[in-house]
């Protein structure tokens, strides 16, 4: 008899080697807890360096308004601890001062919320840190342009040749 949790981690995993973007490995991943019966809803929430949301990937109808969502996020976030209220529970997913997002989870088991919880946290990380590499890369090759625009600029290279030099001043 399979484990339901062991084949949707199995279902995520192949979802994101498919598609490694956050957003769709995300999605994948609620939907098929979803489909298989594990959760009635579930959103992640993730959040900027200073704490305020800066996208919302969600799947299936909540229960609770936006205002009740935003208040239990804000909540959950402050506090560090994950909030459960009735069916609906709300994880952090960082540690320390870092909470790199929130994922609200609606009708999931214990077992389900932290298998998501940890794959979204590993997610969110990586999804992050390949942000920052990729904005370091764009300086630097910019960086990298102007340099070679200096060294090689009409200047640069009429001085160090004298001949070709003395064509363009005649």
């Amino acid at each position: 008899m399979s484990n339901p949790l062991l084949d949707l981690l199995d279902a995520a995993t192949e979802a994101r080697v498919a598609n490694p973007q956050l957003r769709a490995s995300v999605l994948a991943a609620l939907r098929l807890a979803h489909g298989s019966g594990l959760l009635r809803s579930g959103r992640l929430v993730t959040l900027r360096h200073d704490g305020e949301p800066r996208e919302i990937i969600a799947h299936g109808d909540g229960g609770q308004g936006d205002d009740a969502d935003r208040e239990l996020v804000t909540r959950c976030r402050d506090g560090h601890q994950p909030i459960i209220v009735g069916d609906i529970s709300a994880y952090p997913l960082g540690k320390a001062k870092r909470i790199h997002g929130v994922l609200v989870l609606e009708g999931a088991g214990a077992d389900v919320a932290h298998l998501l919880a940890d794959l979204f946290l590993q997610w969110c990380a990586m999804a992050e840190f390949v942000s920052v590499e990729k904005a370091e890369l764009i300086d630097e090759n910019f960086q990298l342009r102007e340099e070679i625009k200096i060294q090689f600029s009409e200047h640069n290279i009429i001085g160090v040749s004298g001949s070709f030099r003395r064509v363009v001043e005649n």
